[in-house]
């Protein structure tokens, strides 16, 4: 029950930082392109 929740916590988290990365990279793209 609490792995289930930590993993899925985590992978929202993964996520998230995955969001922001390319978030990131398209804006940095955009402008320097």
């Amino acid at each position: 029950m609490l792995a289930t929740i930590r993993v899925r916590s985590l992978s929202r988290r993964a996520f998230d930082g995955n969001f922001w990365l390319i978030k990131e990279m398209t804006s940095a793209f955009l402008l320097h392109g």
